[in-house]
């Protein structure tokens, strides 16, 4: 499994990653309140290349997108 864990444009929390059972996966949080304001993932019955274009928006490292694209683990 992995995780990383990245600062939005807007002051949040993007975590996100890939995980064998659960597929590719990420979440946005509110470091104010600690409530999770987004929650997606292909275990959730999302689509990978919806999860690619929103990791996309929030530019996180390319390496990442790649890998995501290519079906691979990251």
């Amino acid at each position: 499994m992995s995780r990383y864990i990245k600062q939005t444009t807007d002051n949040k929390i993007l975590a996100y990653g890939f995980d064998h059972a659960m597929g590719y996966w990420y979440d946005i949080q509110d470091p104010v309140t600690n409530k999770v304001e987004i929650e997606k993932g292909t275990y959730l019955g999302h689509r990978k290349s919806e999860i690619f274009e929103d990791l996309k928006k929030l530019d996180i490292n390319d390496t990442h997108l790649n890998a995501i694209a290519l079906d691979l683990e990251f």
